[in-house]
């Protein structure tokens, strides 16, 4: 009995020392890449299109175990643009006829609130599920002149054109290189209405989380 009772209160001690740091908060930044699907035209219309541009995203979360958290923060999108170089060039697809003169862009960025399911897989390696909602915003630049249906814009214009809350999800994987910090790389789909139209943003990001 006097051998089992401080065997009992070390691993009393022991397994709450575990759950206290299971718990927590962290903070998190990552850059990557992120890809605009289905604003792509036809080759050997004319319009060149980039689907493609710089994306970051930071935030905030709590660890309420090893396998599940809440987070928010924010991220930027990018942008996508379309251009023409040697005059005007018209394109139709399905009822929408477009006529581009110039160079067209619109980007996507915002607040976002989810949850993170995690796994660990090794003392320092696991893996983690995203999924919640981000409420964002898209911003056009128009320089030149651009036609949608009869609808004609010229000059230089810039502004907001769209908005929504929309749902995101994402897989990652991270490396625990301190008892504070890790890297991450993940994948994450921002699924985003832009007036009636889906377009899905996909974001191929690395970075740091910091644990408290």
């Amino acid at each position: 009995m006097k051998k089992l009772i401080p065997v009992v209160a070390a691993s009393a001690l022991l397994l709450s020392a575990t759950s206290v740091q299971a718990a927590g908060t962290y903070a998190f930044v990552g850059v990557g890449q992120a890809e605009y699907d289905d604003v792509s035209i036809p080759s050997g219309t004319g319009i060149k299109v980039d689907d493609n541009d710089l994306t970051y995203s930071f935030g905030i979360g709590y660890r309420f175990n090893d396998n599940f958290g809440l987070e928010g923060g924010y991220t930027d999108l990018g942008d996508f643009s379309a251009s023409t170089a040697g005059g005007p060039v018209t394109v139709t697809d399905g009822a929408d006829t477009l006529t581009l003169d110039g160079k067209f862009s619109a980007d996507a960025a915002g607040f976002f609130l989810g949850v993170r399911g995690m796994m660990p897989l090794h003392e320092k390696v696991g893996v983690y599920g995203r999924a919640g909602f981000i409420n964002w915003e898209s911003d056009a630049k128009l320089s030149g002149t651009a036609t949608l249906n009869g609808v004609s814009a010229a000059g230089s214009y810039s502004g907001e054109i769209a908005d929504g809350t929309d749902p995101y999800l994402g897989l990652g994987i991270e490396y625990k290189f301190a008892k504070v910090a890790s890297v991450h790389a993940d994948w994450s789909r921002y699924m985003l209405d832009f007036e009636g139209e889906d377009i899905d943003v996909d974001a191929l990001t690395l970075g740091v989380t910091l644990y408290y």
